[in-house]
């Protein structure tokens, strides 16, 4: 077999494609993701979600209450938002959140913050 050959296997989805493996992985975080498959949710399933969502950390022992989940919600999420919540909303509610923890001064309310960050990355599916 050529190296012409080998390419067009290649590129025909043969082996050596990855092409598969990505799609196949981000099938699996819209499935562990709080969106699912949908690209945005209404508040109030936004807010049942977080409700329903497993209170761990990933990487930690500890866990985020429901009132403080809630309460994230509410501050992360004002009225600005309107009455729907998209994936790239979400994403840029972490940003901020990452830029008030390298703002802060303290070292406990930057655990608090990356505490936070973490769950919401967990949520997501990232």
């Amino acid at each position: 077999m050529g190296i012409f050959n080998r390419k067009r296997n290649i590129s025909e989805g043969g082996r050596g494609s990855s092409l598969d493996k990505k799609q196949h992985l981000s099938k699996d975080n819209e499935k562990s993701s709080i969106f699912g498959e949908r690209r945005h949710l209404t508040r109030s399933q936004f807010r049942q979600g977080l409700r329903k969502a497993s209170p761990s950390i990933p990487g930690t022992s500890k866990i985020v209450s429901r009132s403080e989940r809630i309460k994230m919600e509410k501050d992360l999420f004002g009225k600005s938002y309107g009455s729907f919540i998209d994936k790239r909303e979400f994403g840029k509610a972490i940003g901020r959140l990452e830029k008030q923890k390298y703002q802060s001064k303290k070292s406990s309310e930057k655990r608090n913050l990356d505490r936070k960050i973490e769950y919401l990355k967990k949520l997501r599916g990232i």
